[in-house]
């Protein structure tokens, strides 16, 4: 339910931020191919995971015959084609920007997508790469997080893979809070969340790679 969740928030978010585009791309068949490959990609992921649940089979890592190593590398293909759009979407706003919209928030969107296209990618193919997001223990000695599932006891990219999916909605949403505060800083504002949040997600990132929870206290 979790994953089914997050592709909706993400096709929400981006059908929201379309509206941020260049008018004449907005009706283009261009956008049209786009949105429509997006939508493809993202009933198709939450389609076979919800089928594998109900099968109670793995949907991810699982390649016990040919038909299920094919549908698994489809889904890699339709993650990396989601976080592509994104980062499509990144350089049309960024081309663009609507005479309403502040310029701070106009940039902190166009990063956040940007971020998520980028930073999503890298924990993805790190996850494919390690043959888990679980790294130190086996993943059945792994201790898990109440609601999100992430390891306290071993490195786990999920947390990595998490801030960089999130990364449209955490930045743009920070940024727009932290104006609200003084407007007159705006710009260090977004400077300031751009740096703490790629901070996190480095740390989080490598703390994984080395094992080690990301938790500090734990």
């Amino acid at each position: 339910m979790k994953f089914q969740l997050s592709v909706g928030l993400y096709l929400l978010t981006v059908a929201w931020f379309m509206a941020y585009t260049r008018p004449e791309f907005q009706v283009s068949r261009r956008r049209r191919w786009l949105s429509g490959m997006l939508v493809t990609a993202a009933l198709f992921e939450v389609l076979y995971i919800t089928l594998q649940g109900a099968l109670a089979q793995a949907s991810h890592f699982n390649e016990s015959d040919a038909l299920h190593s094919f549908l698994y590398s489809l889904m890699g293909l339709g993650a990396v084609m989601l976080a592509l759009m994104v980062g499509w979407q990144a350089v049309e706003i960024a081309g663009h920007r609507k005479p309403r919209l502040p310029i701070v928030l106009h940039w902190s969107i166009a990063w956040g997508l940007l971020l998520t296209a980028v930073l999503t990618i890298i924990a993805g193919f790190t996850i494919s790469t390690y043959q888990s997001p679980i790294i130190g223990l086996p993943r059945s000695e792994a201790d898990g997080i109440w609601l999100f599932g992430w390891a306290t006891n071993s490195g786990d990219l999920r947390v990595a893979h998490f801030l960089g999916t999130h990364a449209m909605h955490i930045i743009p949403t920070t940024t727009w809070l932290l104006i609200r505060i003084s407007t007159n800083k705006a710009g260090l504002w977004l400077g300031f969340t751009l740096l703490t949040f790629i901070a996190a997600w480095v740390v989080t990132y490598l703390s994984a790679l080395a094992g080690s929870s990301f938790l500090p206290f734990v």
